[in-house]
């Protein structure tokens, strides 16, 4: 489990190229051929890791944005930043 004060930042050691697509995020990643599509809130959580910031600071942002509950929010960005470090589209560290 991602604590609110973890640090997340894109991974650059991961050769990716993206695009939108209806406002939605497609990454093709380059080493792999692996193509990557993210909805538009999963877009926003990707447009929020431009550069280094907190798990919080992402949920924040989102909680501002939509109607959604603190407790659903935090999950599911959890959730997504789990499978993007996965992928090791992102690098996730504790502060």
């Amino acid at each position: 489990m991602l604590k609110p004060s973890y640090i997340v930042s894109r991974n650059a050691q991961t050769p990716l190229a993206e695009t939108a697509v209806d406002r939605e995020a497609v990454m093709l990643r380059i080493d792999t051929g692996i193509c990557y599509g993210l909805n538009k809130v999963g877009t926003a959580v990707w447009q929020q890791i431009t550069g280094p910031v907190t798990v919080a600071e992402i949920c924040t942002a989102l909680l501002a944005r939509y109607d959604i509950d603190a407790e659903t929010c935090e999950r599911q960005v959890q959730e997504l930043l789990g499978e993007l470090h996965a992928e090791g589209l992102i690098s996730i560290a504790e502060h």
